[in-house]
């Protein structure tokens, strides 16, 4: 996948506020955009491990600490879901 670097300009404030140093505004800065795409589906969770260069679960983790959800199914798909394993499996 083809990289463009960009130089972007943040007051003290706003890189004091999330606590990172310095050094860790450009990954961090990466992560925030990806997960932000990755929540408006516009990158696949593999694409975004990929991007990121984590292993499947590490991704996850990270998921959890942006609140971007693992599961992403409306309401209705998760009922659909849940009725055909309870008729799958038996239950009642």
């Amino acid at each position: 996948m083809a990289e463009k670097d960009f130089h972007v300009s943040l007051p003290q404030e706003v890189v004091g506020g999330f606590g990172w140093s310095e050094s860790e505004v450009p990954s961090r800065v990466r992560e925030a955009l990806v997960m932000d795409l990755l929540r408006l589906d516009r990158l696949s969770e593999a694409q975004a491990a990929a991007i990121l260069g984590l292993a499947r679960w590490e991704l996850l983790e990270l998921m959890g600490r942006y609140d971007v959800p693992a599961v992403r199914m409306s309401t209705e798909e998760l009922d659909r879901e849940l009725a055909t394993e309870v008729k799958r499996n038996g239950a009642t």
